[in-house]
């Protein structure tokens, strides 16, 4: 409840009022808090807003708001009283003022309520609230009564009462003992009245009815149409026959009661004026009145509503008691409807009924009124069975149809074929049980007398029309039933009759194929093709009838049955018979409660398989006449393959003392197509379960070849990767299909180091990784290694890593990875190895594009100082030492000064560091001059390395003398930084 947002109160009471649950209001609580609170319109507000399941207490919270709004709609009305005789006064001279298209005047009411929100608001609490006083009153005469809980129905208990009579008698009831409330006080409260009064109706509470209809006569007159038709249709008319409308002495018109008298005296809030002045027009809806009606529309209203009984409820007898009832009430025109249901009830509940309870089949009026010859025999069949439908088309449908054929002779339109015409109509869509039962009755053998279809031929084409008219896929013995009972025409078809059978059948599996306006042949349009088809037309259509039969059964044995249209549809069509001998592979395994388990089964399946595609020529060819043998070999072994029954696999793809049904080539491709699929379909990567594991046993049936061998490294490379717990780009579990659709397969062994920590520790596990994985490049793992090891600040491992990265270097790809992997790794300042640093400097602006170079070349001066003051910084004792053989920077300063010495010619590109350091190796010699010729060649924008080339091949070998210097300078670098 919110009453503070109409008028606030902010005191102790009002919050605790607000404060109080429902459940919790008692009449202590009101006096408590409400009484105390001096504000009258926030009472009332507060009074109207709270609505109890308590009858007393809801009547005590009803009271006190009509009392406490009393001074508030008081002072409205006298201030609209005095308004409305100043209004008079200056009216009459306001009138001659009045122009054509001037607004209307609004009335004082509304004027008053205009400029006073607290008294408008007043006003319509207090009307509210004298509306809830009625209803209170209503809903104990329904307590008394008990007419919220259900009793028996007592058809003959109010039956001359009339509910919108002016009487305040409820009548004599027996009571009853509440169990539960059709309609609690707060929903009758909350609800309209209009909306309560439909509710209990819907609920077949008609005490309740009369009781809402007596008291609130103005209230629900004009919705007693409504009212009437939210009644549950099965309920018999006696049991409200006293709220059904009726004639006037006059028979002319509806009868309309006398308007009941108020029970109490409306007050000024109730009159319609301020009514209207307070109600909201942009928002209110206005009550669609139902006026009475005239004779005519009275008793059109009670047909629809008896049709709208039988349709909806199927119960004829309630509808005709309607009927009757109206009739009884002086409702006119309703003679011809009763007639009708008399007659419509003797069909539904005269006519023979099934032994067993069943659902029968609906019969309505319109249906009845729309009953054409073939409805009758089809109601005379209904609940027919296959050991007495012979006899009761016997006795029932032929004499009818007799009768039919002598009443069209009688009128002067004879027709012969009329009984067999509409006997065949019913056969055509007939189930297959009794249409047998029909055959079975009328074999050739039979007297003709005996027969029920008595032509041969008309019965071949039937029987043709229904078989391959029918969707059934399960009853294939009935059909052979069928089948036997059809006749056989004697002597030998002629070639050129033969060919033009041949013919017919073909354009018949044409005319059978769905198309975009037809989904499917029916029987009767199969009839209509195979009418005008003589005898030996028919006897070869009856020969692929019994192929097609036996082609059936093989496909129902192995649970992938077809409907007998589907044999001439797929008669020329080889991507249906793929797709059908697919299905019957695949359907053999799959772990369903038929799943074949032992190689006999499998061999059968082999075998059948290959009857169907073998077996006859043209028409009588099987239904995989069109696949070559290999191919349905290929079909065969997908399926038993998909199926994991890779040890089956084995034995029948390798026969001991029997020639192998798959060549081994085809075989390997067959292997890898189905391992693939198992390795696409798995959820995860780990080898030893799921699909995944079945991807890598599939492989063990072919023979291990080098395509085989890739696919077997292929899945443990993906088993490893998984096993790292690499995420993909959706932040899951990475899946196989993701890696195998992976473009770049070295990222993935990026995210796996990605992913753990010391991954790039293990780096013959890594490179193994990229092997399995079909990707070159061992320098790049190498360099993605020490990348990881370098974020781990682990430099001794990206050393190793970076060294081997270099050995690596193949091509210009791991080049370009080479020298920025090395550039990396060589600037870092929180490495502390200068020597480790300068030698990989050395390596990146050897194998770096030219560009490049004075960048490198920079950072190389930079740890070059560092080094030189980490060299000074040190004791002279240990400066003076004399170097241990094979010092690499010992090294280093002998190469390059045995290089320069030879090399006179070549000119040294002057800078400010070589400058200084020329000076001082002048001055100190011996390692000093080598660390300064060190740097110095470090510095020749060339080197070595074919990536240095400006073509991208290696430079020529034209024996001037500036490339025997860049070469010998190259060599001399090489060798100094430890490379071969």
């Amino acid at each position: 409840m919110n009453t503070t947002t109409s008028h606030e109160v902010p005191s102790d009471a009002a919050r605790i009022w607000a404060a109080t649950e429902d459940n919790a209001v008692t009449s202590a609580v009101i006096n408590e808090t409400l009484l105390s609170i001096r504000d009258d319109l926030w009472v009332t507000t507060a009074c109207v807003e709270r609505i109890l399941d308590g009858l007393a207490l809801e009547r005590e919270l009803v009271d006190l708001g009509l009392k406490r709004s009393e001074r508030l709609v008081a002072q409205a009305q006298e201030a609209v009283a005095a308004l409305s005789a100043t209004t008079e006064d200056v009216g009459d001279n306001d009138a001659l003022e009045e122009t054509v298209g001037a607004a209307p005047p609004r009335s004082p009411a509304e004027a008053f309520f205009t400029t006073h929100a607290a008294e408008r608001q007043a006003c319509s609490l207090r009307a509210l609230l004298l509306q809830r006083h009625d209803l209170l009153d209503t809903y104990q005469e329904l307590m008394n009564a008990h007419a919220l809980v259900d009793t028996p129905a007592n058809p003959e208990e109010d039956e001359d009462d009339d509910p919108w009579a002016d009487t305040n008698d409820s009548g004599d009831e027996d009571d009853t003992t509440p169990t539960q409330l059709k309609l609690t006080l707060s929903q009758f409260l909350r609800n309209s009245l209009v909306d309560s009064t439909l509710e209990l109706a819907t609920m077949s509470a008609f005490k309740a009815i009369s009781i809402l209809t007596r008291r609130h006569h103005d209230s629900l007159w004009h919705h007693r149409f409504h009212l009437l038709e939210r009644i549950p249709e099965h309920n018999h008319p006696s049991h409200y026959l006293h709220l059904l409308p009726r004639t006037d002495a006059s028979g002319e018109h509806e009868l309309v009661p006398e308007p009941a008298q108020p029970v109490r005296k409306i007050e000024w809030c109730e009159r319609a004026e301020v009514v209207a002045a307070l109600s909201d027009q942009s928002t209110s809806t206005p009550v669609q009145a139902q006026p009475a009606l005239t004779a005519a529309e009275l008793s059109e209203w009670y047909r629809l509503r008896a049709l709208t009984i039988e349709r909806r409820s199927g119960m004829v007898d309630v509808a005709l008691a309607f009927v009757q009832y109206g009739v009884s009430q002086g409702v006119t025109g309703l003679d011809e409807l009763g007639e009708e249901l008399s007659l419509l009830e003797r069909l539904v509940y005269d006519s023979p009924q099934p032994v067993a309870p069943i659902v029968a089949e609906d019969w309505t009026l319109e249906r009845w009124r729309a009953l054409e010859p073939l409805q009758v025999v089809k109601a005379c069949l209904q609940y027919s069975t296959p050991a007495d439908i012979a006899e009761a088309i016997r006795r029932l449908v032929l004499p009818y149809l007799y009768v039919l054929e002598a009443r069209a002779e009688r009128n002067g339109t004879p027709d012969s074929n009329l009984p067999l015409r509409i006997l065949t109509e019913y056969l055509l869509d007939a189930p297959l049980p009794l249409l047998a039962a029909v055959f079975e009755s009328s074999k050739p053998t039979l007297s003709t007398a005996q027969r029920i279809v008595k032509n041969d031929a008309h019965m071949a084409r039937l029987a043709l029309a229904c078989l391959y008219g029918s969707d059934s896929l399960h009853e294939w013995s009935i059909m052979s039933r069928i089948f036997e009972c059809l006749p056989a025409w004697e002597g030998a078809q002629g070639a050129d009759e033969e060919d033009e059978a041949d013919t017919t059948l073909t354009s018949l599996g044409a005319f059978v194929t769905p198309s975009p306006t037809r989904f499917k042949a029916t029987a009767e349009e199969l009839m209509l093709f195979f009418t005008p088809l003589p005898a030996f037309a028919l006897s070869r259509a009856l020969d692929v009838l019994d192929v097609h039969l036996d082609s059936g059964e093989i496909l129902a044995r192995w649970s992938v049955p077809a409907p007998l249209r589907w044999f001439l549809q797929s008669s020329d069509n080889e991507q249906e018979q793929r797709g059908y001998a697919t299905r019957m592979a695949h359907r053999a395994g799959g772990g369903r409660l038929d799943e074949l388990e032992n190689e006999d089964d499998w061999q059968s399946l082999m075998d059948d398989m290959l009857k169907l595609a073998t077996s006859g020529k043209g028409p009588l060819a099987g239904p995989f006449g069109r696949l070559e043998k290999t191919e349905v070999l290929k079909i065969f072994f997908h399926g038993l393959l998909s199926s994991a029954r890779f040890d089956i696999a084995k034995a029948l793809l390798k026969p001991s003392g029997a020639e192998r049904p798959l060549e081994p080539s085809v075989t390997e491709e067959l292997v890898l197509s189905v391992a693939q699929e198992f390795y696409d379909n798995a959820m995860s990567g780990n080898l030893h379960t799921g699909d995944m594991r079945l991807a890598y046993e599939c492989l063990t049936v072919a023979p291990t070849t080098a395509k085989v061998r890739k696919e077997r490294d292929f899945i443990e490379a993906t088993s490893r990767i998984c096993s790292f717990n690499v995420q993909s780009r959706s932040g899951h579990s990475i899946t196989p299909i993701e890696i195998r659709l992976e473009k770049d397969r070295l990222s993935l062994i990026a995210r796996v180091l990605a992913s753990t920590d010391d991954a790039y520790k293990h780096s013959q596990v890594m490179i193994e990784l990229a092997n399995k994985l079909g990707v070159p490049g061992d320098a790049r793992v190498y360099g993605m290694l020490a990348d990881a090891a370098l974020a781990a600040e682990d430099f001794s491992a990206a050393k190793v890593n970076s060294g081997k990265m270099i050995a690596a270097v193949e091509t210009k790809e791991d080049a370009e990875v080479a020298w920025r992997t090395a550039f990396q790794l060589g600037r870092q300042a929180e490495w502390t190895d200068l020597v480790a640093r300068l030698r990989l400097l050395a390596h990146a602006a050897r194998l770096c594009p030219p560009e490049h170079t004075m960048d490198i070349l920079a950072t190389w001066r930079r740890v070059e100082a560092e080094h030189r003051d980490e060299r000074r910084d040190k004791p002279k004792a240990a400066r003076k030492e004399r170097p241990k053989p094979g010092n690499p920077r010992d090294a280093v300063g002998t190469a390059i000064t045995s290089l320069a010495s030879r090399l006179p010619g070549v000119r040294i590109p002057a800078s400010p560091a070589t400058s200084d350091t020329a000076a001082r190796v002048l001055a100190a010699g011996g390692q000093r001059a080598a660390a300064t010729l060190s740097r110095v060649a470090g510095a020749f924008p060339f080197g070595g390395g074919h990536a240095r080339s400006d073509n991208g091949e290696q430079r020529s070998r034209t024996p001037d003398v500036s490339s025997a210097a860049k070469h010998a300078l190259s060599r001399g670098v090489g060798w100094l930084i430890g490379d071969d």
